[in-house]
């Protein structure tokens, strides 16, 4: 290991919090979160001033309760106390990274590892501040987290296993003592192995290390702490001046208030997006390895769905990657033109400004952290080796075969072309050199992504490269005018990176958004203020439809949980599907938990992100283990949309439509302890001011569930709620002890009478409210009055064609989105759609016909009877 770090397992494992208590945290030992600190043993300095204090404390207040007997006027003392110094959160752009492992920890399900130790990085002992770590199965199972730390200081750790993420949950620590990470220079690296032990320790040998831990935290003492003056009575109780109540004031402000949200643009914070992969969506072809086919303006086909994109509420639209690639986008060429399988810049362009007029933004994929093996970078290095090369240092390279998973072959006697370097390159990410190398004949082993050998991976810390990256960056963001970047594989470079290609990003359009793909780690790592805007919410992903799947609410209010202590500060890019993943309506086993995971994704907290079809009820599931896996999830958009399709679409719209008219939904907090479930039921809350939203969920596909649906403290008793999601608009109110129950039905005035509802009517009793199988209700307070008052559209069944395919080379006239045409083959859906449209009803409507002409029908039959 390197020497930044303590190299001794002994040494980690067992440097004490002290002496004496070395063994006090037991593995054993279960608590509260509310016992935040493992107990502290003092050095025996410590321990030697807190008894000459208290002795000179004893003596003070003796000699002025003297005083006070005799001439009962209050005496004061002046009194020595040693304090921590302040010290402000290391910056990640000058600090020293640490990457701590972890095996063999007895964890269950719903269990998370932590770690926890001195200074403000690690929380300061204090486990609801620890630091998650991440579980990974590879190379083998292990618990990871990679941290920033002031460089060359010395600081202590433990772990503690956190069963699940309620504040006031238990917590495990690990058994033995504490852990030292002594760190280098700022930007080192170093990893520290550990394995989780449960057992005491021989004290006795551990005593030097124990000794040694004296010593260091002798020689930090003046460092870290500072004596300071403080004025007591005569029963040693502080006595401030107005200056110290200020400053005390001011301290205890400081450490109530939540630390600062990271920013992210208010246009963003507030949209819906809509994630199109292109090369899919406009059914273009696979292989682009030729490079010199005709350019096909397949990207004008999105001109037929602006109606759609309208219709559906979208206000972003997120395209994976349009730069001229190899095969699927993702192994990049030219990052400056737009792959001649969908068009041109001067295409691109068009669409982009016509989005922007009618309301939506665009966001680009932007995939920095590799390459194609055709890029011009990669083709010079392969042609004249790392040696000679201009572009040597572009990429991470080796000399030989088992330096890194990807090797290529060099030949400088040949002249190769783009297509032979392709070829000659390893695929696969075999380790092996080729067989018969030449005397000539030389190669070079390169790292890539995940052992793909068609992706060398970038050096970032190169200048070059990174200026390279900068200019692709501004010239997007100016030339073509898009809104920002959702960057791949994110998680996989340096935050330091990002942080400056923020700020590029910041100067050439200062409300652009980044969101990185983050699938692995601590999202905080790569996002804050100096660093990415949000990043893609994986940990949310999979609870939402596991949780419909195995009828287990308590799985997905696991992961909120988990959200709110964690990531309160962000606001990350929530979406049930994308092009990596099966698609929703694939994933689930029960076509009715489709509405409630869109809902769910509207509702909650986060940005989200609808994948282009899953709006439809498209399917597609991934194939594992096969070169095509991801065939079935990027499929083109349907000639004709089904009647399943178009109900479909017609219930997300109204859900858009929702989340976009309730400023609650939109930004509104969602607290902790707000959140509540049973195994069929989840309930959770939104606010944003004085406006609340109560959503509730129901999984069960077979059975009502009763539910008491409560609002905040802060809520006046009597505040009407509108369920959004009800045809009729039921209304609620709220009840004196913070329950909303059916509003009673205010008495009808007589004709012609000019009363109106009392102002003072009694509240009704709380009970509970059923819901129904499969049934989300979404109570609003403040209710916009055009959302209360829009009923939910019969659906109409008809078909939609798309406009033909255009002619290669030959770009379509710009016009507005043709309106949806009828195809030909298929009379029936012409007939059902020539009939006229059913009028639009409520069910109090339908109910109060169907209950008049059963009366009807009743006279009618009664005087049948009186006539026979």
């Amino acid at each position: 290991m390197a020497s930044s770090v303590c190299t001794s397992s002994a040494w980690r494992r067992n440097a004490l919090h002290g002496a004496a208590t070395a063994h006090s945290v037991k593995n054993t030992r279960k608590g509260r979160a509310s016992m935040v600190t493992p107990p502290r043993a003092m050095t025996m300095t410590q321990q030697q001033q807190q008894q000459q204090e208290s002795a000179a404390s004893s003596t003070s207040s003796s000699a002025e309760l003297s005083a006070t007997e005799e001439d009962e006027q209050p005496t004061t003392s002046i009194i020595k106390k040693t304090i921590q110094k302040e010290r402000p959160r290391v910056d990640s752009n000058n600090a020293a990274w640490v990457t701590l492992n972890v095996t063999d920890v007895p964890t269950s399900f719903g269990d998370h590892l932590c770690l926890v130790g001195s200074g403000v990085e690690l929380g300061d002992w204090d486990v609801l501040n620890s630091i998650p770590m991440d579980f990974i199965e590879t190379p083998y199972p292990m618990w990871t987290a990679k941290i920033a730390l002031p460089p060359r200081s010395i600081v202590e750790y433990k772990y503690v296993i956190r069963c699940g993420w309620d504040e006031q949950g238990p917590f495990n620590w690990q058994g033995g003592a504490n852990g030292i990470i002594a760190t280098n220079f700022a930007h080192s690296d170093a990893t520290v192995n550990d394995r989780w032990h449960g057992g005491h320790v021989d004290e006795k040998a551990e005593g030097a290390l124990v000794a040694a831990t004296e010593v260091y935290r002798a020689a930090l003492q003046d460092v870290h702490t500072e004596v300071v003056e403080i004025v007591v009575d005569a029963e040693g109780n502080p006595i401030s001046s107005g200056d110290e109540e200020d400053a005390e004031a001011a301290e205890a402000q400081q450490e109530d208030e939540k630390p600062e949200d990271v920013h992210v643009p208010q246009w963003a914070k507030e949209a819906v997006f809509y994630h199109i992969y292109p090369q899919g969506f406009f059914d273009a072809p696979f292989s682009n390895l030729t490079h010199d086919a005709p350019v096909t303006p397949r990207l004008a086909l999105i001109r037929d769905y602006y109606d759609h994109f309208e219709k559906l509420g979208i206000t972003a639209i997120y395209l994976s990657p349009i730069f001229e690639a190899d095969t699927h986008g993702y192994d990049t060429l030219d990052y400056f033109t737009v792959d001649r399988r969908l068009g041109d810049n001067a295409l691109f362009k068009e669409i982009v400004d016509e989005l922007h007029e009618r309301g939506i933004r665009v966001v680009l994929d932007g995939v920095f952290n590799h390459t194609g093996v055709n890029h011009h970078a990669f083709v010079d290095l392969c042609v004249n080796g790392a040696g000679k090369s201009h572009f040597g240092e572009w990429y991470h390279v080796g000399a030989r075969t088992t330096d890194f998973s990807g090797w290529c072959t060099v030949d400088w006697d040949s002249d190769l072309d783009p297509e032979q370097h392709f070829n000659k390159v390893g695929r696969g990410g075999s380790r092996a050199g080729p067989e018969g190398i030449g005397e000539r004949e030389v190669g070079f082993a390169f790292d890539c992504w995940e052992g793909h050998s068609s992706l060398p991976r970038l050096n970032h810390s190169h200048r070059p490269v990174r200026e390279h990256i900068f200019d692709v960056a501004r010239y997007w963001l100016t030339e073509m005018g898009i809104d920002g970047w959702r960057l791949d594989v994110a998680h996989e470079i340096e935050p330091e990176f990002w942080a400056e290609f923020r700020h590029v990003c910041q100067e050439a359009k200062p409300d652009s958004i980044l969101i990185g793909e983050l699938i692995h780690g601590n999202y905080n790592t790569w996002t804050d203020n100096h660093l990415l805007h949000s990043g893609t919410n994986y940990q949310l992903q999979k609870p939402i439809w596991s949780s419909l799947n195995d009828r287990n609410y308590h799985e997905l209010r696991h992961a909120l949980l988990r959200e709110c202590a964690l990531y309160s500060r962000l606001t990350l890019l929530t979406f049930l599907g994308n092009h990596d993943v099966t698609r929703i309506t694939s994933q689930l086993h029960e076509r009715r938990h489709v509405m409630l995971a869109n809902a769910f994704l509207l509702f909650a907290r986060g940005i989200p992100c609808l994948y282009y079809g899953d709006e439809i009820a498209m399917e597609g599931k991934a194939i594992e283990g096969s070169p095509e896996r991801d065939f079935p999830l990027r499929r083109p958009m349907p000639e004709v949309v089904p009647q399943e399709g178009l109900e479909a679409l017609d219930m997300t719209s109204h859900l858009v439509h929702v989340r976009r008219s309730v400023p609650a939904l939109n930004s509104g907090e969602l607290n902790a302890s707000e959140v509540s479930c049973t195994q069929e039921t989840l309930q959770f809350t939104r606010r944003l001011d004085k406006q609340v939203a109560v959503c509730a969920f129901n999984c069960s596909t077979e059975q009502g569930h009763h539910v008491t649906l409560s609002a905040p403290h802060d809520c006046e008793p009597g505040t009407i709620f509108v369920d959004v999601l009800d045809n009729g608009r039921k209304k609620y109110v709220l009840t004196g002890d913070r329950v909303l129950v059916p509003a009673p039905e205010p008495p009808k005035p007589a004709a012609g009478s000019t009363a109106t509802q009392p102002k003072n009517m009694p509240l009704p009793h709380s009970h509970p409210v059923c819901l129904d199988p499969c049934q989300v209700m979404c109570i609003v307070s403040e209710c916009p009055p055009e959302l209360a008052k829009v009923p939910v559209q019969t659906v109409k069944k008809q078909s939609y064609k798309k406009s033909p395919a255009p002619s290669v080379g030959v770009a379509p006239p710009k016009a507005a989105a043709p309106v949806a045409a009828l195809p030909a083959a298929a009379p029936e859906a012409v007939a059902e759609a020539a009939a006229p449209a059913p009028t639009t009803e409520t069910i109090e409507d339908m109910k109060a016909q169907l209950m008049a002409e059963n009366e009807r029908l009743r006279q009618k039959a009664a005087m049948l009877d009186l006539g026979n």
